[in-house]
């Protein structure tokens, strides 16, 4: 029964790659910029959900940042970088789950903090 699954789910990509392609687009960025908790909070509390919200948008902006920042590092850094690639791709084409995203939490910690430090470096 898997494989019927398996080769029903290729047989509709092929028919129509493009919507494929925009769910799953959709999906990288529910996986990305999804807070984690943002469901149990926001529905009893709005305003703290949108103050997570927020909070985790800044979280991303700074470890994005501290990636680019980090790129002279690439190669003692690469395999960080394909971890975080790999828990991307993976959970995007399957369950793309804010949660499944906690194992990679502490290494976009360290991104973000590098970024928010030559921030603070650059202002004095």
């Amino acid at each position: 029964s898997e494989k019927f699954y398996t080769n029903l789910a290729i047989r509709r990509i092929a028919q129509d790659p493009l919507s494929y392609l925009i769910v799953t687009i959709k999906k990288f960025f529910y996986f990305w910029l999804k807070p984690i908790g943002h469901e149990l909070v926001v529905n009893r509390f709005p305003p703290i959900g949108m103050l997570l919200f927020l909070f985790h948008f800044s979280l991303i902006a700074l470890v994005v940042h501290g990636i680019i920042l980090s790129k002279s590092s690439f190669d003692t850094l690469f395999p960080i970088y394909m971890l975080i690639a790999y828990f991307a791709i993976f959970h995007t084409v399957l369950v793309p789950m804010p949660r499944f995203r906690l194992p990679m939490e502490p290494l976009l910690l360290i991104f973000a903090a590098n970024s928010l430090y030559k921030l603070i470096k650059k202002q004095t």
